[in-house]
This record gives C-alpha cells, sequence and structure tokens, in this order.
C-alpha cells in the first residue's frame, strides 16, 4: 500500500517537473518570439501581420504596441470562444496572462534594441531579416515546449476546426485580412499607409519556412525535455508484451512492400502497411484520404511548407503532421501484443527500444529501382526518376523531422539487405531464413 502511495506522490513530482521546465521553456519561446517582433518593427520597412494592427495604432494614437497587442489578442480570444462556443478548451483562457506577458515583452523589447534603428537601408534589411529568424526561433521554441499558445495562431486553429478548412490555408486567409484592416485603419486615422511595406511580405513568406526548419531541427528534442512519464507508460505497456514485430523500412522502388506481404504470408503474421492509414485516421481525427497523403510526407502542397507556421496546444501539436504522428506512434506502440509486419512508418525508430522487435532495411541501386517501378508501374523513364527522386526525399525528411536521425543510417536496423542482388522472393527467403535464426534467441 505504501509502495503505491509512493509511486503515486513520485509519479505526481515527476508530471509537475516537467510542467515546470515546459512553462520556464515556453517563457523563453515568448521572449524570443517578442524580440524578434521588435526586431522586426525597428527595421521600419514594414511589420509581420500579426502585428501591424497594434503597429499602426501606436503610430496613430502613441499607446504601446504592447497595449495594443494585448488589446488584439482578447479580441481575437473573445473571436474563438464565439466560433467554438461549448468546445472552446477552458485551458485556452490562459492566452490572457500568456498575451500580457507577451505585451510586456514586445515593448521592453522594442525599449531594449531601439537603438538599432538606422536610416540605412542595407541596415534596416539585415535587422528585419535577423527579426524575422528570431521570430521563426521563437515560435518554434514555443512550439517544444507545448503548454499553450498565442491568440493570434489559436484563432485560426478555431476558424479551421469550425469550418473544417486546412490550418494552412485559414492562416494565409487570417494574415491577409490582418494586413487588410490595418491599411484601412492607416488611411482612417493617418491618411497614407503605415507599417505595411516589402518588409511585411518578406515576414510572410520568410517566418513560416524558418520557423518549420528550426522546429524539425528540434523536435525529437521532445524526448530529452520530459517525456519521461509518457515513456514510463510505453515502458509498461511494451513490459506486458510479448509479440515478435519485424519492421521494414525501404527505399522506394526497392520492393519493401512486396518483401513484407512475403514475410508475414510465410511466417503467418499479421501485416500492417497502408492499412495503418485507418487506423491512424481514428485515432488523429483526421480524414482517410488526409491521413494517405500525410503518413509519410512533411506537406502536401506548395503553400502547406510556405504559410504553415509550427505553433502547439497542450496535449497535441496543431501540426498536422506531428498530430498524425503521435497518433502513428500510439498505434504502432500498440501492435507489440501479437505477432506482426510492419512496413515504414518510422516504426523502427517507434519500437527501437523493443525487445522482441527485428528491424529490416531493404535498399537497391538506382538502377534496379528504376527498372522495378517502371516495370510494376508502367510509366516513362523521367517520370520514374522524378517519382523516385521525390519519394525518396520525402521519406527521409519525415524521418528526420520527427526523430532526429537519418533514415540510412544502417546502425538503426539489425538487418540490411540490397534487393537488387537477388530476385524479389530470393531476397525475401533470405530474410526469412534469418528472421526464422533471430527468432530463437529473442525472449517471447
Amino acid at each position: 500500500m505504501f509502495e503505491i502511495i509512493r509511486e503515486r506522490e513520485n509519479r505526481y513530482l515527476r508530471i509537475h517537473s516537467e510542467l515546470i521546465k515546459r512553462y520556464i521553456l515556453f517563457l523563453i519561446g515568448l521572449f524570443v518570439n517578442a524580440a524578434g517582433v521588435a526586431l522586426i518593427i525597428i527595421a521600419a520597412l514594414g511589420t509581420s501581420p500579426i502585428a501591424v494592427i497594434p503597429y499602426v495604432m501606436n503610430v496613430a494614437t502613441g499607446i504601446s504596441v504592447g497595449t495594443y497587442t494585448f488589446i488584439l489578442n482578447m479580441i481575437l480570444l473573445v473571436i474563438q470562444i464565439l466560433l467554438l462556443g461549448r468546445k472552446f478548451p477552458l485551458y485556452q483562457l490562459l492566452q490572457i496572462p500568456v498575451s500580457l506577458v507577451f505585451a510586456v515583452f514586445v515593448d521592453a523589447c522594442l525599449y531594449m534594441f531601439g537603438f538599432l534603428a538606422s536610416g540605412n537601408y542595407e541596415t534596416q534589411f539585415c535587422i528585419l531579416i535577423l527579426g524575422c529568424i528570431v521570430r521563426a526561433l521563437g515560435v518554434s521554441i514555443q512550439v517544444l515546449a507545448d503548454v499553450v499558445m498565442l491568440s493570434g495562431e489559436a484563432v485560426v486553429k478555431a476558424i479551421s476546426v469550425r469550418f473544417e478548412k486546412n490550418f494552412s490555408v485559414i492562416k494565409l486567409f487570417v494574415d491577409v485580412l490582418l494586413v487588410v484592416i490595418a491599411v484601412i485603419l492607416s488611411y482612417a486615422f493617418m491618411g497614407r499607409i503605415v507599417g505595411v511595406r516589402e518588409g511585411t511580405i518578406i515576414a510572410v513568406l520568410f517566418i513560416a519556412p524558418c520557423s518549420a526548419f528550426f522546429t524539425g531541427k528540434m523536435y525529437f528534442l521532445e524526448k530529452y525535455l520530459g517525456g519521461s512519464v509518457q515513456h514510463e507508460e510505453a515502458g509498461q505497456q511494451v513490459q506486458t508484451a510479448n509479440g515478435i514485430v519485424i519492421t521494414i523500412s525501404s527505399d522506394y522502388g526497392s520492393g519493401g512492400h512486396k518483401i513484407g506481404h512475403i514475410i508475414s504470408e510465410n511466417l503467418g503474421y499479421k501485416l500492417y502497411g497502408r492499412n495503418l492509414a485507418n487506423m491512424v485516421s481514428k485515432e488523429s481525427g483526421f480524414s482517410m484520404a488526409y491521413v494517405r497523403a500525410h503518413d509519410d510526407s512533411l506537406y502536401h502542397n506548395w503553400y502547406e511548407k510556405m504559410f504553415t507556421e509550427a505553433v502547439s496546444i497542450p496535449g497535441g501539436m496543431l501540426d498536422p503532421y506531428a498530430n498524425i504522428f503521435e497518433a502513428q506512434k500510439k498505434i504502432v506502440s500498440g501492435l507489440t501484443s501479437e505477432n506482426c509486419v510492419i512496413i515504414g512508418h518510422c516504426a523502427n525508430y517507434i519500437l527501437r527500444d523493443y525487445p522482441h522487435a527485428i528491424h529490416i532495411h531493404i535498399h537497391s541501386d538506382l538502377e534496379h529501382r528504376l527498372s522495378r517501378i517502371r516495370r510494376d508501374y508502367r510509366i516513362g523513364e523521367q517520370t520514374v526518376r522524378t517519382l523516385l527522386n521525390k519519394r525518396d526525399k520525402s521519406r527521409s525528411a519525415y524521418y528526420t523531422h520527427f526523430t532526429g536521425e537519418n533514415w540510412k543510417d544502417f546502425d538503426n536496423y539489425h538487418i540490411t539487405i540490397d534487393s537488387g542482388l537477388l530476385e524479389t522472393e530470393e531476397t525475401a527467403d533470405i530474410l526469412l531464413d534469418i528472421i526464422n535464426r533471430m527468432k530463437t534467441r529473442l525472449e517471447v
């Protein structure tokens, strides 16, 4: 009884400690974000959409940018409540103190960095680019903290949820709307355009992909930040599992799916490949079509890559790719209760600590892969090369984004094999022989 009580106390302390670390990191990200906003304003070449209205009102009335930033965020919070009604998460009321702190940070940073103001265009441009980079870094740090979001991003999320529209499209629409309102206010108060210049366009085009870059580089650090409780729960689940899981990763066109089918049929194991999309769809809440389009790639089209600014909410990333990956992790981890073959889906990484897993990577030289794709899909040479290059880059970027590791690092696999040396069936036979030998050594 006392052991159970102590364990609960220890668990509470761990959760409390993790939350403290996350909020400290969040405050750091908030300050860095505010510093970026301030630098963009100081550059005086036009400010970013989220700050343009506060800046215009500051010029018109003399009241601080931070004050108007807080007022704007409160208006956006009310819009969220009206849009979502009873579905509005109460924890999002934390936007009130967060917006207040952010407003103070913005005014403080404008005061701290005011000495950088310059009339030289080259200097202004350098400050603008620096501000965009700093703000992107701040946003990415907030993503990593994963506690609450600023109202500017939260309202985009509310609109996309309420009307079931793509986040990136709504993000672009809201940015344009804020700029249009700022232009109208400029003419209404001063008879000229203030705060909207080339820097505004640069901020829109540059901050989002820069933020995505930083987030991709830092995402894997989540497990070091404070995932000990989740890792512990996953470990407890693994301890009760005894299924043998074979994960197969493969270069596009190297025959990984077909080899996986042969192995699963010969061993009598359940096969999980493309059919995982249905399970991920149910777990994540995204449609089947959306999951199939994104379960091994980060972006489906150019505007998602350009305009999806990474932000987070408690309990899960707003970034749809991260939501899909988190659902994928949960499902793959749950498959350890049965003997199965899992193709792709970063399964070798997700189950890297599972003792009854056999991780396989199948590769092949370029000519064999081109030949295989031409034969199986009956498409032209140039199309094949373009498709192969695109799929390989997509898989590699996806894997690195969520694991922080190189997809082609063979140290992450128990077995690697060149499928171009033999026929597909012969390659599968060799793998089956090795798997059967390894099975006898696994603790089951």
